[in-house]
């Protein structure tokens, strides 16, 4: 009998579980800015007073509060983590650079948060 892992996926027989992702350093980075980002903007918005600049964020923050914003930004993470490993599986090189483009991308929200806790 194959062997099982604690997902019961079985290794005569790999199923999706069990076949690694692509870049998963890009993606723990890019995880980790994305976390920030909630981070940095639950604290300049609920004890700063400031308001959120990305119009379909505050669309998403009026209708969901900060617990729709949580869902919303990961369910973005998700869809760029499916779109990187759909590209990278065709054009690995792409795939890598879009994984890259991601984390650059969602830093910037970051450095322009920390850089309004420290100014203001």
């Amino acid at each position: 009998m194959p062997a099982t892992d604690p997902l019961g996926t079985s290794e005569a027989s790999p199923g999706l579980a069990s076949r690694p992702v692509r870049y998963p350093d890009q993606y723990l980075w890019y995880i980790l800015a994305a976390s920030l980002d909630l981070m940095l903007t639950n604290a300049l918005i609920n004890f700063h007073g400031f308001e959120e600049a990305n119009a379909l964020a505050a669309r998403v923050i009026e209708l969901g509060g900060f617990a729709g914003l949580i869902t919303f930004k990961f369910v973005s993470v998700a869809l760029v983590v499916v779109i990187c490993e759909y590209v990278g599986g065709h054009r690995p090189i792409t795939g890598r650079r879009l994984a890259a483009a991601a984390i650059a991308i969602s830093g910037v929200p970051v450095v322009l948060g920390l850089l309004q806790l420290v100014l203001f």
